[in-house]
Formats: C-alpha cells, structure tokens, sequence
C-alpha cells in the first residue's frame, strides 16, 4: 500500500488557527481584553506562524487570570433555616429620655440613684433595644449611640481623647452625680468605638467592665487570610489584650462573644477571640449547650472575670441573634464593679473543674490565692 504523504500546511492557515485559538483563551483568562493584545495577534501572522505561536505563549502565561485571582468573600447568607430565630419585641419601656451630643440617655423608671449613677454605654445596633435591656436590668441607666455602618465611623468619633471623658462629664453635671460603675458594651462594629475609648489611661481607669458581642475586628497583614492559620494586624487588638489581662486578675471584667461567621476581607471574630485566648495562656473549653435566644453555645473560655464564648452560626440571622442576647448578656456584668478593682469576687462562684483553675493559674502566672475561673458573678453555669 503506498504511503501517503500529508500536505503541508499554509503558514498564513496555521497563523489564523493560533491566533483564533489564542483570543478563546484569552477571553477565559480575562473577558475584555484590550485592542492593542488584540492587534498584536493580528500582526504576528505578517511574521511568520512560528512567532505567532511564540507571542500567543508568552501572552497566555503573562495575562492577568481572573480566574485564579483572589475573589472577594460572599456575603453571609442572609437566611438560615436550622433552627429558630427569635427576636425581642420593639418597644418604648417607661423612663425619662434625655438627647446628647452622642447619643441618647435613658434611665427606666424604677432606677434610682443619688450619689452615683450605675451607666453602660452601648454602640450599635440601634436604641430601643438597649433601653429594653436596661429596663429589664432596672439597675442601670443607658447611653445608646449609634454612628452607622463600619468599625471605622465608630473609631473615628473617638479619636480624640478626651471626647469620652467630655461626654461622661457632661452626664455627671447635669445629674450632679458620679457614673459608676461604667461599663461599655458593643455589637458588630460598634467594637470600634470601645477601642478607641481604652486607648486613653484617663478612659481605661474609669471602665469597670467591657462586652463585646461579635464585634472584635482587625485586618490580614498580606490583606487576605490563610491559607492556614491567618496573620493578624495586632496592633488594633493589644489594647483588648490588656484589658483582657486586667479582667484575669480581678481588676476588670470582660465578655467576649463571637460567632462564626467568616468576612474574609478582614480577620473573623473567632479568629480575633483565637489571637486573644493565645495571649493570655489560656485554652478553649468545648461544649454544647443552648445560650441566650437560641443559640448554640460550641466553646467557652473562663479565667477570673474573663468570659469568651463562641457560638454556632455563619449566616446573618446568627449574627442578629447575639444582638437580641442583649438583656442576658448584661445579666453576667456585676453591678459592683467600680473599675478601681473588684474586691469581693469571691462571693460570685462558677462551677469550673479545680484542676482547670490551677492550670489557668499556673499558665498565667497568677498567685496570691485568687480562684482564677471560679468568681463571675451571674455568668452562666457549665454544664459540667
């Protein structure tokens, strides 16, 4: 059988051929490309078929790749359908309502006070839902200030630092009365604002406590996550660190909440709560318990006067959930807190396991006889 030689092809053909095949790969890789990209293909078939297939290689490996870039985090999903959602019915509970610069301040009818005035100052998250929680509370007036959208509006309002103590101030003179105990508490972004707060030493001393519902935020250092443990911009989180550690020894009191939701673009709140247990010497407990609303208590941390807890949910309604715990979360802030340092912890007792204590202890280096992890007052109990 004679062989059969097969015919070349036409430089100009093979030329067109590469070309063709180049632009359908190029559009893959990126859907608009430029004219100029797209005269250069054009140009190379006047050359030769070998420098079109030179210049359609080195064009396919150095385009940019939309497909292998970073893609920026979804949003959490705004429904979720495992379990209920309960929410705190909106409503005006009776007390006296005063407008100040920042915020409005609301002490409930049953409050009542001469020296000092009991105050918690809460961010975010609207006012009628704090008002709810210091009537049911009945022992604190309230400051509800909310700024908007984003941790950075709230930071910014606080910038100066001595516009706290102005506001604080400004309470005290026109009830001719003391704010004390002070406390600060915040959910989602509103945590910007009481981290601008305790940067001033004026401000911290006078804090008594914080509580931050999945709020506590910082940003990546190579401004993305991972792939495996993330790298956090530290800076934002020290001054949580220290009043951490000033809650560990009875000198405050902290509660920390997260959830699991992951933003992506900036470090998640379990990520921040992981950096925060690390600094400490502490470690996560793991458990299973229903929380405040509903939720689903997956991990708890307690040393003195510290509490984290982490939660289940990466979807927005979990996210709301820890808003409406409000009023039981304010619960687990004792009412004697001055935040010149608590002296009677020892009446407030925690069911965690002796060995535990000693172990916290010993990882923090606290001495002097102190129950680390055994005295916060109306913290909820382990299921131990």
């Amino acid at each position: 059988m004679p062989s059969v030689k097969p015919k070349a092809l036409d430089p100009q053909f093979s030329c067109s051929i590469l070309s063709n095949l180049v632009r359908l790969l190029f559009k893959v890789r990126n859907p608009m490309p430029s004219k100029s990209l797209k005269q250069k293909h054009a140009l190379s078939c006047s050359r030769g078929p070998i420098i079109a297939l030179w210049l359609s290689a080195h064009l396919w490996l150095s385009l940019p790749s939309n497909l292998d870039a970073q893609q920026p985090q979804n949003p959490s999903p705004m429904v979720e359908h495992t379990r209920a959602h309960p929410r705190l019915k909106q409503e005006t509970p009776p007390g006296r309502r005063e407008t100040f610069e920042l915020g409005t301040l609301f002490l409930p009818t049953q409050l009542k006070f001469k020296a000092t005035l009991p105050l918690f100052i809460h961010f975010h998250g609207g006012t009628w839902l704090p008002e709810v929680a210091s009537a049911k509370d009945g022992h604190r007036a309230v400051l509800s200030i909310q700024i908007g959208a984003g941790s950075g509006r709230y930071a910014d309002a606080f910038a100066d630092p001595q516009r706290f103590g102005k506001l604080v101030h400004e309470i005290e003179t026109r009830h001719t009365t003391r704010v004390s105990p002070l406390v600060l508490t915040s959910w989602s972004a509103g945590a910007g604002a009481i981290r601008e707060i305790l940067k001033s030493p004026e401000s911290y001393a006078r804090v008594a406590a914080v509580l931050i519902i999945d709020g506590m935020h910082t940003g990546y250092v190579n401004g993305k996550p991972g792939p495996q443990e993330s790298l956090l911009e530290t800076d934002k989180l020290e001054v949580f660190v220290r009043f951490a550690r000033d809650a560990v020894a009875g000198r405050k009191q902290m509660v920390l909440t997260h959830s699991e939701i992951f933003p992506g673009t900036f470090a998640s709140t379990t990520e921040t709560a992981d950096y925060l247990v690390a600094q400490l010497g502490l470690r996560r407990r793991a458990l299973l318990r229903w929380g405040p609303m509903q939720t689903q208590q997956l991990s708890e941390v307690r040393a003195g006067m510290f509490l984290l807890i982490g939660y289940a949910g990466n979807s927005a309604p979990d996210h709301v959930d820890q808003l409406h715990s409000l009023p039981e979360y304010l619960k687990w802030i004792r009412q004697g807190s001055s935040g010149s340092g608590i002296t009677d912890i020892a009446q407030c007792a925690m069911s965690v396991p002796p060995s535990e204590v000693v172990a916290q202890q010993q990882a923090i280096g606290v001495g002097g006889g102190q129950a680390i992890g055994r005295h916060c007052c109306a913290l909820p109990q382990s299921n131990l």
